[in-house]
């Protein structure tokens, strides 16, 4: 080639060397064969942009949706270092409404979304021509982390998932690997192993974030703000007993799909889910404080919503 140019992949420093001549004037996008990282290369005669995207370039958007705006700007401030324009919704129908009317290339969903259940949006996104293409990231609302030890079992039309306590130092790597799934995959130079220039780099998501675990904790904090405990107004403690209930009624489908679909067909969805069941609604009497449970069925309430959902997607 008469004009060689040695491109680097910024996360796992592998070098891939093009032929310049055949690099556009705005520049070519590729993804790393390592990492899968996406990265921009522009030809010698293109102006260099190290940290800020041109104002020709096309905006990529990513939606956030969550009730809790503090779990939203834990979101916001893990993707601050990427070239996105972050979108939120507080609740499910307007997170649909961002998706479309705006078409973000991803969206980030609880998955005890208000208003519609983050499933029913991941099925009507991919079930569209118009939307499938957008990618979805399902965050697991689990209660528990550490009951859960293997995948959920469906992630409803979703694309990736992850568990909150992993947004502040995996969220970003996730958004670029879905993202790199629509750019052209390039090889390392000879084949081989990827050059190091200063030592082994990390992979993508193994990046630990700034202080240490201070990200996991300010997301943890977000958490608990979400269930309950330190806020003085009963219509509060109202509105954090209902996101328990979604977030109890949500895990319970996402991990167990196949005998909830059983179990809402044949009427006997409490007896086969009987465990989970009697876990959810412990959880709820203790986290939720008697004033609040006298004389409210939030969490019967959560499983009838949920049931009469599961009950229209399969025509009964």
């Amino acid at each position: 080639m008469a004009d060689v140019i040695v491109a680097g992949c910024p996360v796992c420093r592998a070098r891939y060397r093009l032929d310049g001549a055949r690099i556009p004037d705005g520049g070519v996008t590729l993804r790393c064969s390592s990492c899968r990282t996406v990265f921009k290369v522009r030809g010698k005669a293109s102006p260099r942009i190290t940290h800020q995207p041109s104002t020709t370039e096309t905006v990529t958007r990513v939606l956030v949706a969550h009730e809790n705006p503090v779990f939203r700007n834990t979101v916001r401030q893990a993707l601050a270092g990427e070239p996105f324009e972050v979108l939120e919704a507080a609740e499910g129908a307007g997170a649909y409404g961002i998706i479309l009317e705006q078409h973000p290339r991803v969206a980030i969903l609880d998955a005890a979304l208000s208003g519609m259940f983050a499933f029913e949006i991941c099925e009507a996104v991919k079930g569209s021509p118009a939307t499938a293409d957008i990618k979805i990231i399902l965050v697991a609302s689990i209660y528990d982390k550490a009951k859960y030890k293997r995948a959920p079992e469906s992630l409803h039309g979703a694309d990736d998932y992850l568990e909150k306590h992993h947004i502040p130092d995996g969220l970003p790597a996730r958004v670029r690997r879905l993202l790199a799934d629509a750019a052209p995959e390039m090889s390392p130079l000879r084949g081989g192993t990827p050059s190091r220039e200063d030592g082994p780099a990390m992979a993508p998501g193994e990046q630990p974030s700034p202080g240490g675990d201070s990200g996991a904790q300010h997301c943890g904090d977000a958490r608990n703000d979400e269930y309950g405990g330190g806020e003085p107004a009963l219509a509060d403690e109202h509105l954090k007993a209902r996101r328990l209930a979604r977030l109890i009624v949500s895990d319970i489908a996402l991990y167990n799909r196949d005998l909830v679909r059983e179990g809402v067909r044949n009427g006997t969805f409490f007896e086969l889910l009987a465990e989970d069941v009697a876990e959810g609604r412990s959880l709820y009497e203790n986290r939720v404080p008697g004033d609040v449970r006298a004389g409210t069925s939030y969490l019967d309430d959560a499983f009838a919503e949920f049931i009469g959902t599961i009950r229209k997607e399969l025509g009964l």
